[in-house]
């Protein structure tokens, strides 16, 4: 079913007006991406360990399991600890998302913004970071192979960004994805 979006792929909404896990074709200089409609449920933590109330831009979103919510087909969270299953990325938060609230996730093809543990190298291939932050991708390591996601196009680098984060530099790449779990 084709849906007529009257709004930006960055918006995020209270309201679940578009049925969970729609995709969105997205158009980039660079080539093209796949966008699917999710919710973020679980609270998620600051690099220091603090609660924080939102998903930030270029964070790897988790699937929730259904022990941790009933509904949890496309509702994420960026908590490895709260995940509750094996660590492969469902998708990439596109905009910051407040706890509970509905948004887009970035699910395969060519992503212009992706948090990184400050390791990534050209090529290196890339899965949710089970030793980095919450939310940040880290570089394939043994026994990983079926937890990758994509591939970094370009070596990270530090990138300011206003996306109420902090810090508001970030360690950030390109990447190509292609498994995502909400991709597949």
């Amino acid at each position: 079913m084709d849906y007529k979006f009257d709004r930006k792929p960055t918006d995020t909404d209270e309201d679940n007006d578009i049925p969970l896990g729609t995709p969105w074709e997205v158009d980039y200089a660079d080539g093209k991406g796949v966008r699917k409609f999710v919710r973020f449920q679980n609270q998620c933590y600051a690099d220091d360990g603090t609660t924080e109330t939102r998903i930030k831009k270029g964070e790897v979103i988790l699937q929730c399991t259904m022990a941790a919510d009933a509904n949890a087909m496309f509702t994420g969270t960026n908590n490895i600890s709260t995940a509750g299953m094996a660590i492969i990325g469902a998708g990439v938060c596109v905009a910051g998302i407040a706890f509970g609230y509905y948004g887009w996730a970035q699910v395969g093809g060519y992503c212009d913004f992706l948090r990184t543990d400050a390791g990534v190298a050209l090529g290196d291939p890339l899965v949710a970071g089970t030793n980095a932050a919450d939310g940040e991708v880290d570089t394939m390591g043994d026994g990983e192979e079926e937890q990758v996601i994509g591939w970094a196009l370009k070596e990270d680098v530090a990138t300011e960004y206003d996306d109420e984060s902090t810090p508001a530099t970030q360690d950030t790449c390109e990447a190509m994805l292609s498994n995502c779990l909400w991709g597949r």
